[in-house]
């Protein structure tokens, strides 16, 4: 019993002092680039951020303009004015202008290493860190494990060697391609007697799209932020135009074996008719690359950039086509639209329920 207890007292002294290192490294990375971290705060709504150059600030925002003013905070509570330099609609990246020398951290392109631990941190809580674990990247995205609070959007990613390796977005719908649907609109409203009942659609998807079944109350969120390769390539862009905004082809598409991703229906007055693809084109290749993966496909036409003309290589009736399509913004009419046609193309997977 005494020789328990003593390997019990010697194995609590060494997870204490293991612990102790632990945070005296965490305090010291926090250290290390606290000073390159900023409170931003625009009208009602507060955002941490991080210096990217000497003089410019990263952080994730809300819809902003051009020339909007913002608010930044320093750690020692010491506040100095930017501008928002430009916008990123689909990743949310906002650059802001100041001119102010700001000392800039160090940063790492994303390791692909799996797991991998992170930090993350932000002057809310006088420097408050959360600890999340990477389970997955593709695409400049990375999924992590872990709950982030509001102040922590546009916080840094920094490695355990005190490099900044990405940027935080915050929480996302774990189904991507759904995640810009009004559900809302799937609930019939009646009105029975004066009294007013909503009936829902139950939606079940095949596995090919993730999720065998899925409800609207019970769709799953996760963690998402934006490796630094990723963040390089959007901030010169929006340093370039200012105001970016994802790509819009205007096509519905779906996936068969030995066939490949092919249109189902094509929008009317969408980018895609004015470029002369049609329902029943297979898609080859889209800017030099090819795809078998629909999601994947999705995600490159969102990457790239409204007015940006491509060259896509399709089949149609046997025979290869060269098709060049300037790629388009997604105004409010195609939303509308795209959720009809959304649930026209996904009708046998819905069915109504009392």
């Amino acid at each position: 019993m005494k020789k328990l207890f003593l390997i019990l007292i010697s194995l609590n002294f060494l997870l204490s002092q293991n612990l102790k290192k632990l945070d005296e490294e965490i305090r010291g990375i926090y250290k290390k680039i606290s000073n390159s971290i900023f409170d931003i705060k625009l009208s009602h709504f507060y955002s941490t951020g991080f210096a990217f150059e000497k003089e410019r600030i990263i952080t994730i925002l809300p819809e902003v303009e051009e020339g909007e003013t913002v608010t930044v905070y320093q750690k020692n509570g010491e506040k100095f004015y930017g501008k928002i330099e430009g916008w990123d609609e689909l990743t949310h990246i906002a650059v802001i202008k100041t001119e102010k020398n700001l000392k800039v951290p160090e940063f790492s392109k994303f390791e692909h290493l799996f797991p991998q631990l992170v930090l993350s941190f932000s002057l809310k809580g006088y420097g408050n860190f959360i600890m999340l674990s990477i389970y997955d990247e593709k695409g400049g995205k990375i999924y992590l494990e872990g709950d982030t609070p509001p102040s922590f959007s546009g916080a840094p990613v920094v490695n355990t060697r005190g490099k900044i390796i990405g940027i935080l977005r915050g929480k996302k719908y774990s189904f991507d391609i759904l995640q810009d649907i009004e559900w809302k609109k799937f609930y019939e409203k009646k009105e029975e007697d004066g009294v007013t009942n909503y009936k829902k659609y139950k939606m079940f998807l095949p596995e090919k799209y993730f999720l065998p079944e899925l409800y609207y109350h019970e769709v799953s969120f996760k963690t998402v932020g934006y490796t630094y390769d990723y963040i390089i390539k959007r901030v010169n862009l929006i340093k370039e135009k200012g105001k970016i905004y994802p790509g819009f082809l205007g096509i519905l598409i779906d996936y068969e074996d030995g066939v490949g991703i092919y249109i189902k229906r094509v929008l009317d007055g969408s980018p895609a008719e004015e470029a002369g693809l049609r329902k029943g084109d297979v898609i080859i290749s889209f800017a030099g690359k090819e795809y078998d993966n629909l999601m994947e496909f999705v995600d490159a036409v969102k990457n790239t950039p409204a007015g940006t003309e491509v060259k896509m290589e399709i089949k149609r009736n046997n025979e290869i086509k060269d098709i060049k399509v300037k790629i388009g913004k997604r105004g409010k009419h195609f939303g509308r639209n795209f959720e009809e046609e959304f649930k026209k193309f996904f009708k046998k997977w819905f069915e109504f329920e009392e």
